[in-house]
């Protein structure tokens, strides 16, 4: 599902057109679904209480577990994931782990390519990377290294 295209910026359910003479234009709204009308989490609200929390599982049709994470519902009747968020391969093996806070992924993140061995690592605050990115080939040599701040490129990673 693509939400945006090249020349529109989506930031929750408006968009921007470039503007032709170089002058920003107002935002126009977009109707994306029914959840799109309804403005973010509050990813600064405090935590949820520990009994609200609930642990969500979903398999494939063989099975195995292939979704594993923690969510609570909000006021507004939306699932929020909140806490451990792991995917894994039809095999069983890890796809992806991470950690959200009030639906946006938030801390460290891991990658596994399907043979294994770790894709890439980074950290994000609030939905966005920042900090050090590390991705691996297949064959688990360092394939690149970055710096992200607060979402933006800032640097190549020194070794």
């Amino acid at each position: 599902l693509i939400l945006a295209v090249a020349t529109t910026t989506l930031v929750y359910g408006q968009t921007t057109p470039p503007a032709k003479d170089g002058k920003a234009e107002a935002p126009k709204e977009v109707t994306l679904d029914p959840a799109s009308q309804l403005p973010p989490p509050d990813t600064s609200a405090p935590d949820p209480a520990p009994d609200k929390l609930k642990k969500i599982e979903k398999k494939n049709d063989a099975g195995v577990v292939v979704l594993s994470y923690t969510a609570y519902t909000d006021d507004k009747g939306r699932e929020i994931k909140h806490g451990s968020y792991i995917e894994f391969f039809d095999s069983g093996m890890k796809r992806r782990e991470m950690t959200y806070r009030h639906d946006s992924p938030n801390g460290f993140q891991r990658w596994w390519h399907s043979n294994g061995q770790v894709w890439m690592e980074f950290n994000t605050k609030l939905g966005v990377r920042d900090g050090n990115y590390v991705e691996y080939t297949r064959s688990g040599q360092v394939k690149k290294r970055l710096v992200y701040k607060d979402g933006k490129f800032a640097m190549p990673d020194k070794p």
